[in-house]
């Protein structure tokens, strides 16, 4: 059951077949590697999600597993509510705080929060407005909120559909009530991170012609980093 927001702001849990009949892969049936693409993209998201379901000491979240309620049954989809929760805290902090500056303004000493500078880490990455087609509503006027609505409830199936890729791939493993990451997964998974980070054609800054001088005769840091 996907979290939907209506006009105020409020959350509820609504079965997805009280929305609309269409799924993600609707949109790129002409285009299936995309749809993988897109699919990849949400497994990222759910590994991030289960990574800082508990955050240690060092603030960086090493975390393996989720736990799940049992009395409530349906653990896919409680796991996807949780990632997509996950996934979508930053930007509804950001619509929350440009509603209170609409209608407040701008406090001086107040944090301004901005939505991720890097495309690849918006929401819109993983389906957004601009992957519906012109006209897809037809012609009668569709309000701002219900476009958002259908766009949330696709992202929320492409996470539906990432986590269970991964189940059958034993990217995850449910152990009683608790989705469970294997460890070479999630190593695999920072791994990537960080060279996406850091830039994984990036030329390593390795200069040597000072081998076999003197302290005197070498040139500072500073000036071989200028030459």
């Amino acid at each position: 059951m996907p979290i939907v927001r209506d006009v105020n702001g409020r959350t509820s849990h609504v079965p997805a077949g009280e929305f609309y009949r269409e799924k993600p892969e609707d949109f790129f049936r002409s285009d299936h590697a995309e749809f993988q693409k897109r699919v990849s993209r949400a497994r990222s998201r759910v590994l991030e999600a289960i990574r800082f379901a508990s955050v240690p000491l060092n603030g960086r979240g090493t975390c393996h597993e989720v736990h799940m309620d049992p009395s409530i049954g349906g653990f896919i989809e409680q796991l996807a509510n949780y990632a997509d929760r996950f996934d979508g805290r930053r930007a509804m902090l950001v619509r929350e705080q440009r509603k209170q500056v609409a209608k407040n303004g701008h406090a001086r000493d107040r944090y301004r929060r901005r939505s991720p500078q890097d495309v690849k880490r918006r929401r819109s990455a993983l389906f957004g407005g601009k992957d519906i087609p012109v006209g897809y509503f037809g012609k009668r006027q569709v309000p701002q909120h219900e476009i958002d609505r259908f766009v949330d409830l696709m992202r929320w199936y492409l996470i539906e559909e990432a986590i269970c890729v991964m189940h059958a791939q034993h990217e995850l493993e449910l152990v009683n009530d608790v989705w469970y990451v294997p460890v070479s997964v999630m190593d695999a998974h920072m791994s990537g991170r960080r060279s996406s980070r850091h830039g994984a054609n990036r030329v390593k800054y390795d200069d040597r012609s000072f081998h076999g001088l003197t302290n005197g005769q070498r040139p500072l840091v500073g000036s071989l980093r200028a030459a």
